[in-house]
């Protein structure tokens, strides 16, 4: 005899059912604020904790969105828990390799792009309990294959892009290992009072081009100014520069030290370390 479920729907309820390939994942269907950003059919996979509150990923079936989210407390302010998940966002972009979700069986396989920049503010009542969760759109581009999650970011970043990443702290000692490398090994681009200027170019693991060149005033390397392409291609499209000076790497002006550009810059100035160290 075949068993029957009766379901029943309460108006501002939680309706969740289990997932057949994960039992910790979940499909809800709930009304929520007019605030929110997206339709009301979800899947939520647990992704980890954070302070012991748990964070989900959340994929809005009818739009193709992908979201992070945490619940808000006492103890977690909206402005925290919107930084704690630009951080997760930045992992997951800059990851070069699949993540596993701690909470779950699913993995993230990340193509790169722009993570879209989306935080937005949902309320959901469970139990007669009333959740008020911060949320992060960051992808409208996911395929689900098996417990695979294919993310691909955006093409173009916004006006407005908080993803920024930590650039290289130069010491020192490498700054002149890396101009003492490009004098010897490099060719003469310039002449003058100031002194001589050196241009080394090489490729990073990913196939940029970095052409790099030493900078003097008043007979001091003051900094090696970077012009990079990606994939080797030179031009205005593929384009990005930055500086190495003596305690930092900076971007040259109209470029963010953001998710792409900051993570091609990285892997170029890391990259050039381990090549004039072997």
């Amino acid at each position: 005899m075949k068993n029957l479920f009766l379901v029943v729907i309460v108006v501002l309820s939680l309706f969740t059912i289990s997932c057949s390939s994960n039992s910790q994942v979940k499909e809800e269907t709930d009304i929520e604020t007019k605030t929110s950003l997206e339709s009301n059919t979800k899947l939520i996979i647990p992704y980890r904790n954070y302070n012991d509150i748990p964070v989900e990923l959340v994929y809005y079936k009818e739009k193709e969105r992908l979201s992070l989210r945490i619940a808000v407390t006492n103890n977690l302010s909206t402005d925290e828990a919107l930084n704690f998940l630009k951080e997760e966002v930045i992992k997951i972009f800059l990851s070069s390799e699949d993540l596993k979700i701690e909470n779950s069986s699913y993995i993230i396989k990340c193509y790169g792009g722009y993570p879209l920049w989306g935080p937005y503010c949902t309320t959901s009542i469970i139990n007669d309990n009333y959740k008020y969760y911060q949320c992060l759109l960051f992808s409208e581009n996911i395929t689900f294959i098996d417990n695979c999650i294919y993310i691909r970011g955006s093409s173009k970043n916004s006006n407005y892009y908080p993803y920024t990443i930590q650039a290289p702290t130069v010491e020192k000692a490498n700054f002149q290992k890396m101009v003492n490398f490009i004098e010897k090994n490099g060719f003469i681009v310039n002449e003058s009072k100031d002194g001589t200027e050196y241009q080394y170019t090489f490729f990073d693991d990913n196939s940029n081009r970095h052409a790099l060149i030493t900078i003097k005033r008043d007979g001091e390397t003051k900094k090696i100014s970077v012009w990079a392409y990606y994939d080797g291609i030179k031009d205005q499209k593929h384009f990005f520069s930055y500086d190495i000076e003596k305690e930092k790497v900076n971007t040259m002006p109209n470029f963010q030290y953001e998710i792409i550009h900051g993570k091609a810059i990285n892997k170029g100035y890391y990259d050039f370390l381990l090549h004039i160290n072997n």
